[in-house]
Formats: C-alpha cells, structure tokens, sequence
C-alpha cells in the first residue's frame, strides 16, 4: 500500500491498495459515463473492469496534479511484482494491459500539467519512463503479445512527451534519450526513420554543443578543485557524460543498420530466384 506524502493530495486521491487486487466497477463506470469524452477515460476503458490504480491515477489528473513520483516508482514495483507472480499467460497479458492503461493516465498528466519552476518535474518523468521501459521491454520480449508495431507506435508517443518536457541540453534529456535508444534497438526491426531522427539528432547536439563543452569544464574544475573528493566526482560525472554519449553513437549505428536490412530484405522478399 503507498502512503502519500503530502497532505493536499492525501485528501483529493483515495487510499491506494496493492495493485490489481481490487477492482471497483461502480467507480470506472461512474468516470466513464462523466468523463466519456477524455482521452484518459477512454485509454482505461475496456470489457476488463479498470483497475483500482488507474482510477487512482485519474482522480490526480481530476484534481489538475500528477502522481508523486515516489508513488509511481512503487506503483511499477507493484505491477512488476504481480505479473512476474503470474503463471497464466492470459493473466500476464492482461497485467501489461493494464500496465498500458496506467501509463496513458500518467502521459495525460504530463500534457495537461505545465508549471514553470516545477522542480519535481524531472523526478516524475524520470520514474514515468522507467515504467514506460520496464511495460514495453517486457511486452517486446514476451511469447504471448501481438501488434509490435502498434506498441512501438504507442512507447514513441510516450517518449515524444517525455522528451517535449525536458531540455534538450540537460542532463535529464541526454539519459533519457538514451534510454530511448536502447528501446528502439530492441525493436529495431520496426524502428522507423522518425524515432532514428530523434536519436541521431541528440547526439549530433551533444557532442558538437554540449557534450565536449561540459566535458572539458568539468575535467577543469576537477583539476582546480581542492577538495580530493569533489575531484573525484567530477571526473566520474565527465566520464559518465561521454559514456552516455558513446552508447547512444552505438545505438544509433546498430539501428541504422538494422533499418537498412531491414528494408534490404524486404525489397528481395517479393524476387524470384533464377536457377
């Protein structure tokens, strides 16, 4: 069960219970019927009755605030644990689906909340692409779901607000990015040409603008500062800076390669052999 860390929010959202296990049917169909023409309604409404936490979410997205950050990290904890728990395909299926649900309230948080100075910005969306991660890696890897270019579609949608809501020169859209990349290449077979521009483009914005600058000024306050500690954590964070960089150099040249077989083997696929 998570707690609520503030107050305000305690009042304006119900208890949280553990994911899954209590469903209130009343409830979806009473933020259906009131709410039939909100594209969160509809991302939770199905023949399944919605799940306690997706109402949960809602009431946030009722009440103009996101989810705690801290709430969705336990939040995808508690999906994880249930459906690594499940042993019936058709339950594990329907734990990503409501996964996806979860995820489609988070995303009409992130549009429909815009604060400036919001400081506790990047923590959300940080936790709301680990989940985004963890739902679409799993449902890439599994043996039992269908439509994989449809879901890749849907993970893009996610990261096009995630990465719209992020500086592109922070450190947060460089890991972020990143991670990106890492899920294209597990779909790289039905990555396209959109999400490769993403990906390429942040790196050629990193390492002609960012990335070097930011580099070399902090191997400079590295050798400058007097405190051995501080040193030392400043080299680590220009290390890390220029290992992210690299792995999304990596990423972007194994998906163009993929793409381009891809589309190799589809141009053969039709051609008749001659003898």
């Amino acid at each position: 069960m998570l707690h609520i860390s503030h107050a305000q929010r305690a009042r304006n959202a119900p208890h949280r219970q553990s994911v899954l296990d209590f469903r209130q049917e009343d409830a979806a169909k009473s933020w259906s019927s009131e709410n039939s023409s909100s594209s969160s309604s509809r991302c939770c409404s199905s023949s399944r009755n919605l799940s306690y936490n997706c109402t949960y979410l809602q009431d946030f997205l009722k009440n103009n605030q996101r989810t705690p950050s801290e709430d969705v990290g336990k939040l995808r904890g508690e999906v994880q644990d249930e459906y690594y728990k499940e042993t019936d395909v058709s339950r594990k299926r329907e734990c990503l689906l409501d996964a996806i649900a979860l995820l489609n309230v988070l995303k009409e948080q992130t549009v429909q909340i815009r604060r400036e100075e919001d400081t506790n910005l990047a923590f959300f969306l940080a936790e709301y692409q680990n989940f985004v991660y963890w739902v679409y890696s799993t449902i890439r890897f599994s043996m039992f779901m269908s439509e994989m270019e449809r879901h890749f579609q849907d993970l893009k949608d996610h990261h096009r607000v995630i990465l719209s809501s992020l500086k592109q020169t922070s450190g947060e859209f460089l890991t972020t990015i990143v991670r990106f990349s890492f899920l294209c290449l597990e779909f790289a077979e039905i990555c396209d040409e959109e999400a490769l521009h993403w990906c390429r483009s942040a790196h050629t914005r990193y390492l002609k603008k960012k990335g070097p600058r930011r580099s070399d000024s902090s191997i400079s306050a590295a050798s400058t500062c007097s405190d051995p500690g501080d040193q030392l954590q400043a080299r680590r964070d220009a290390d890390h800076e220029r290992q992210l960089i690299q792995d999304l150099r990596n990423n972007v040249q194994a998906i163009e390669l993929a793409i381009t077989l891809n589309l190799s083997t589809k141009n053969t696929s039709g051609e008749k052999l001659i003898d």
